[in-house]
């Protein structure tokens, strides 16, 4: 035989290098068909890298969500506790010169006529072209006592934050000042807390926001029939009021005063003896 190159040969049992065919398997059938793991690289572990880090991100990002909706929902609720523990702490008292009706009208008025010490809201719609509202401590507005006022011409609404003490204030229109001026009284709350009646002897249980001297009075009709009061200013008292004569069955009133810095304040109570 002439020699020669040899005829190209192979078992149908020899693997077959990647190299040489047609195409690299994506399912990845390596044990499958030869029983055997692959010596390179895990191809499935290398798939699984992305996945794995898409799900922890995607986890990472949803616990942020979370966390910012959460910060935001309690600063929110803070705020708005704020706020809402603002308005309610701080009482109003409405005013207005002239009227919605006749903006001119000479008329010039508040809300309240006596409040306890503390500070207020005060808001203030001026409709008047003609007047304004000044609002001074004192029983007048003089040039230096004035604490807020709108414009005689100007009007709108207007808010102001006022820390009244105990005495008299005094509204009015710096133009029309006698005739329209009003005065607001800052004065201790006084209660009577019980009354306690028979025919010879009234008890009464009173109570105030600060410490007063207390008086009380025993009245049928216009008639004082028994006084009793303190002479040391406490919050709370104990007033006697014993009459002269036996009481007849009937309707009484029972009065307190109580006073402090030169102001006072009147509480009534009708009671019933039999």
């Amino acid at each position: 035989m002439t020699d020669g190159p040899e005829a190209p040969s192979a078992f149908v049992d020899d693997p077959v290098p990647a190299r040489s065919r047609p195409w690299v398997d994506a399912d990845y059938l390596h044990v499958e068909r030869l029983g055997t793991r692959s010596d390179g690289i895990d191809i499935r572990a290398i798939r699984s890298v992305p996945t794995f880090v898409e799900r922890a991100m995607r986890t990472l990002l949803l616990s942020l969500a979370v966390l910012a909706l959460g910060l935001g929902g309690v600063i929110f609720a803070n705020s708005s506790s704020a706020a809402h523990s603002r308005a309610a702490t701080t009482p109003i008292i409405t005013g207005s010169v002239g009227s919605s009706t006749s903006h001119n009208a000479y008329e010039i008025a508040l809300s309240k006529s006596t409040v306890t010490p503390g500070t207020y809201q005060f808001n203030i719609t001026d409709y008047a072209t003609l007047h304004n509202f000044d609002l001074c401590k004192g029983t007048s507005c003089t040039s230096s006592n004035s604490l807020h006022k709108t414009t005689v011409g100007g009007t709108g609404s207007f808010s102001w934050t006022v820390a009244l003490a105990l005495g008299t204030y005094t509204y009015q229109c710096d133009v029309h000042k006698t005739e329209m001026i009003g005065h607001l009284k800052v004065a201790p709350a006084v209660l009577i807390t019980s009354v306690t009646p028979t025919r010879t002897l009234v008890t009464v249980a009173a109570k105030a926001s600060q410490g007063v001297l207390f008086t009380g009075y025993l009245l049928k009709g216009t008639t004082q029939l028994a006084i009793a009061g303190t002479s040391v200013s406490a919050t709370t008292a104990t007033l006697n009021l014993k009459p002269s004569t036996t009481l007849q069955p009937g309707s009484y009133v029972v009065r307190v005063r109580g006073t402090v810095g030169g102001v006072s304040t009147y509480v009534a109570k009708a009671i019933q003896v039999s």
